[in-house]
């Protein structure tokens, strides 16, 4: 499972899975655009739904599928974007001068600078999850 995606210092894209950090010369849009394809939408169309659904236009938390939802520290078009994967999130540290510590499942841990910032990304990652489970309760399956 992917913990957290950040561009580094030269660049390249450090993407965290399973407590292991790969770096990757690609474009975030890209990688994002190419696993949400697998279904079937793009990335720019998850955000436009988000949107609607929170009402708020930044940093919207973007849905890929039931592994991948990421929180956007900072935001996907910045020189630094920072994003965790909100279903590895196993504990949150608050740490003095507004600074979190986010745990993940497989163990990693990394700082960020801003406890208001990583909370309210929280909710509106809840908010998505609640509003997936109601309209897949609402939806009758054909057997």
């Amino acid at each position: 499972m992917i913990e957290y995606i950040v561009r580094d210092n030269n660049g390249l894209l450090e993407i965290c899975e399973d407590g292991l950090i790969f770096k990757v010369d690609s474009s975030l849009m890209g990688l994002l655009n190419l696993w949400s394809n697998h279904a079937l939408r793009s990335v720019e169309t998850t955000l436009r739904t988000t949107q609607k659904l929170l009402n708020c236009r930044h940093k919207l938390p973007l849905y890929i599928n039931s592994n991948m939802l990421f929180l956007q520290l900072r935001t996907i078009r910045s020189k630094t974007p920072f994003l965790i994967n909100y279903f590895a999130i196993a504990k949150l540290l608050p740490n003095r001068h507004n600074e979190t510590t986010i745990f993940f499942k497989s163990g990693v841990s990394v700082n960020f600078d801003s406890i208001h910032t990583t909370k309210r990304q929280l909710d509106l990652s809840k908010v998505i999850l609640e509003s997936l489970e109601s309209n897949t309760k609402n939806k009758k399956v054909f057997t």
